[in-house]
């Protein structure tokens, strides 16, 4: 509507909605500014599951499968590090590298830095397969320099593919823990 001294306006449009519609509206519109992040949408996925909400309704709200908000949930569960880095665009982490490095950790345990991995991603912009490949890479050589088997509890477990490539000296440390091995099950 155009006034008379040449300013306009815009219609308002008013409506009584539940929390619920006003948070679907609201992921819509926001949907619709801009691109929103995956992490974004696993807050709007949290705030429907305050809710009540199965994961099926969930997906059926938002126009997804219901794997796809069980992974996207999953990303509240990441460490807060993590987390920033997704909500960083200048990070280079995606929800991809995110994922493999959270599964790193849970296979490596402590032995894994995420601030480190993190940056190197940022510095080398990273694809998430050479991210994967640098982890292995990285554990693959740990392994080498620490001893060609395993001791764990009564387990001791060695590669014999690796034993062909030892030195003499690691040859005799094997035997010294197999015979250890030996006298500790014979009592």
């Amino acid at each position: 509507m155009k006034l008379s001294d040449g300013a306009r306006t815009e219609e308002e449009v008013v409506r009584d909605l539940k929390d619920e519609e006003a948070h679907i509206l609201s992921y819509a519109e926001n949907e619709c500014r801009k691109t929103l992040s995956d992490l974004d949408r696993a807050n709007g996925i949290a705030k429907l599951r305050a809710t009540k909400k199965t994961t099926a309704q969930v997906a059926g709200l938002y126009r997804l499968s219901e794997r796809q908000v069980q992974r996207l949930e999953g990303l509240l569960e990441y460490p807060d590090e993590l987390k920033r880095a997704l909500d960083n665009a200048e990070s280079g982490v995606t929800t991809t590298h995110a994922l493999v490095l959270m599964q790193a950790t849970k296979r490596r345990g402590a032995r894994i830095d995420l601030k480190d991995w993190i940056s190197k991603i940022r510095k080398e912009r990273m694809t998430v397969e050479a991210l994967r490949r640098a982890i292995r890479e990285v554990f693959a050589e740990r392994r080498r320099s620490k001893r060609p088997w395993r001791w764990s509890g009564t387990k001791f477990t060695m590669s014999l593919r690796t034993a062909e490539k030892w030195s003499d000296a690691e040859r005799e440390q094997a035997i010294t823990e197999v015979k250890k091995l030996l006298a500790k099950l014979k009592g």
